[in-house]
């Protein structure tokens, strides 16, 4: 756990070693959740890769968006080959293939918000819609969090990508300035929080 943690390969050792989380969640060693560590690294450096790939292209920034957006979709099909329900589902929780989604859907969110902020640059609705974005995508996310189980085969066919699109649309809002968004949850405390949440 220690030396797979230390070169940021936990989750990909863990899934060679046939380790469920969910079966030894109670007494897990603390360096099991450096899984998440490891697919953040994994993460960085195939979306630097592909970023400088897509450079020496010379292609669109909008274009760009498109071709991450794809990327998303494929990581979110990955997860339906490699997902069996009633079966354990480590191999999806812990796969690159399957979480790079994550990562990517914020790449692609940062190359197509520039074309939607030109897009309503003129409407008058623009408000109207980035709050109307900010509240479906916050109370998603708030409704899945609470109401789903990460026992429900749901979870992993439909919640998980849904989640990274509702994560997308929030974080957007947030960078317009949606004021039902922004308003809460720039609170004091809750900016303390935010601010620590990672170390947390």
């Amino acid at each position: 756990d220690i030396f797979s943690g230390l070169f940021f390969v936990n989750n990909i050792y863990q899934i060679v070693t046939d380790q469920s989380y969910f079966v030894q969640m109670s007494d897990a060693s603390p360096f099991t959740h450096l899984w998440y560590n490891a697919i953040h690294l994994q993460s960085v450096l195939i979306a630097t890769g592909i970023i400088l790939l897509l450079q020496r292209l010379k292609l669109s920034i909008p274009s760009k968006g498109i071709i991450w957006l794809f990327i998303v979709l494929l990581s979110h099909v990955a997860i339906l080959f490699l997902y069996t329900p009633g079966e354990d589902p480590t191999r999806v929780y812990y796969g690159i293939e399957t979480r790079f989604a994550s990562f990517a859907i914020g790449v692609a969110a940062a190359y197509i918000t520039p074309t939607i902020l030109n897009l309503f640059y003129n409407s008058r609705i623009k408000l109207f819609v980035y709050n109307l974005i900010a509240i479906l995508s916050a109370g998603g996310m708030i409704w899945i969090v609470f109401t789903q189980s990460d026992q429900n085969e749901a979870t992993y066919l439909l919640w998980m990508s849904l989640f990274n699109v509702l994560s997308m649309l929030l974080v957007f809002s947030i960078t317009v300035g949606a004021p039902t968004v922004t308003s809460w949850l720039s609170l004091k405390p809750l900016h303390l929080i935010g601010k620590r949440s990672y170390s947390y």
